[in-house]
């Protein structure tokens, strides 16, 4: 694992969101960070840490370029799973978290 990569993937992962705090903020963010020129790894760190990862299907539904945004690499997978475990600026539980997904896929029946 490199930790370097996680640290830098787990700062940078929410840049999208000085333009919106959508769930394309995490589109907006690997835009960002491909025109900066940041490496390609740390760009797919922050495409790939909404939610528990997002398939080519559920992508369109959402309104998202079609595209695997599933964390594949250990670093990804670290940064995505952390993040899950925060909301707002207070740290959550899995059980809490797990909750929160419930209601929000149940107010989107």
């Amino acid at each position: 694992m490199d930790l370097e990569l996680v640290e830098a993937g787990a700062l940078l992962h929410d840049s999208g969101r000085c333009r919106t705090h959508e769930i394309a903020h995490a589109v907006e963010g690997f835009r960002l960070a491909t025109g900066k020129g940041i490496e390609p790894e740390v760009a797919e760190i922050i495409k790939r840490h909404i939610g528990a990862g997002i398939s080519k299907e559920e992508a369109k539904e959402l309104g998202l370029p079609e595209d695997d945004y599933f964390p594949r690499r250990l670093e990804e997978k670290i940064v995505a799973h952390a993040d899950n475990l925060v909301k707002g600026t207070n740290r959550i539980t899995i059980q809490e978290r797990l909750e929160l997904m419930r209601k929000k896929m149940y107010l989107n029946m």
